[in-house]
């Protein structure tokens, strides 16, 4: 070894693309040492055969190994050992990939209503003013659902808050991946969320956001639309919805379109997302009588 090609620690990073630092780190860690020491200089030096060990360390640290599996790895240098740990490193990967697309698919899906909500901010402001914007008949499809329902407190006045983050609870229990917005679904008498009488302060209401695979198991996942709705977007706080169930109440009638009873709100930008109550947009369906919620 002492008549072998050898390196300082300086020469070593520098041919390999790693700092001093690095080096010092895997040598007190006892991961890689210098092979070779003077013992005229006490001087220690890098041999050319451990340029190999260098490379591999790279290489294993480039795909996630964690020190500890290498250094283990380099006390065998064995094809089944590095098998093993590849294996286990290639099942964490696809973990961290899944949640890493999880991640980005959540991320697009914020901000996807966020920007759908400007733009219906972004309106003619006479239209923003009215609260009223493109009423229309549309086919809502029919998708999953985690839903929690009985009967609540639901004037419009106050929000659904507790019900959503119980709604958030189920889904993270379940592991369910939800997307879009929170949804609210009365099944009838929508119009008592705006009265001021006591005994119209409760009703039956439903709390449910879409999800991507529903699972059986879960006794709070149902499937939801497939009917036709008359609908049209708020915007503005929720007490001051009145006047815009009504116009699409008298859109449906002019018509000829009957009306189950029920509506759905969807908040696309609501109190969870912006302090400004002028700036929450909603969405309402008033589904076409004969419908099944």
């Amino acid at each position: 070894m002492s008549n072998g090609k050898k390196y300082k620690i300086g020469q070593m990073a520098k041919l390999c693309n790693l700092t001093t630092k690095q080096l010092r780190h895997y040598d007190e860690d006892k991961i890689l040492s210098p092979a070779y020491k003077d013992e005229e200089t006490n001087y220690r030096y890098y041999t050319e055969e451990q340029i190999e060990e260098i490379l591999l360390i790279k290489e294993l640290r480039q795909i996630g190994l964690s020190l500890k599996s290498i250094a283990a790895l380099l006390g065998k240098r064995d094809l089944p050992s590095l098998k093993r740990e590849l294996r286990e490193s290639i099942q964490q990967a696809k973990v961290e990939l899944h949640e890493a697309q999880q991640k980005y698919e959540r991320t697009i899906d914020v901000f996807l209503r966020v920007a759908g909500a400007l733009d219906w901010l972004n309106e003619a402001p006479e239209e923003v003013e009215s609260g009223v914007a493109s009423f229309q008949l549309v086919d809502v499809p029919v998708r999953p659902v985690v839903y929690t329902r009985y009967r609540c407190y639901w004037n419009a006045k106050k929000l659904f808050i507790g019900r959503r983050a119980e709604l958030y609870k189920i889904a993270e229990e379940h592991k369910l991946a939800t997307e879009g917005p929170n949804m609210a679904l009365f099944h009838s008498d929508y119009m008592k969320q705006f009265s001021d009488d006591p005994d119209d302060s409760e009703g039956d209401l439903e709390i449910c956001m879409n999800v991507k695979e529903p699972k059986t198991r879960c006794a709070n996942c149902r499937h939801l639309g497939g009917w036709k709705a008359v609908s049209g977007i708020h915007i503005g706080h929720y007490r001051h919805m009145k006047p815009t169930y009504t116009a699409l109440e008298r859109f449906a009638e002019q018509r000829g379109l009957a009306l189950s009873g029920a509506a759905l709100e969807e908040y696309i930008a609501g109190a969870t997302m912006t302090s400004n109550e002028e700036n929450y947009v909603t969405r309402i369906y008033l589904p076409l009588a004969g419908s099944v919620l």
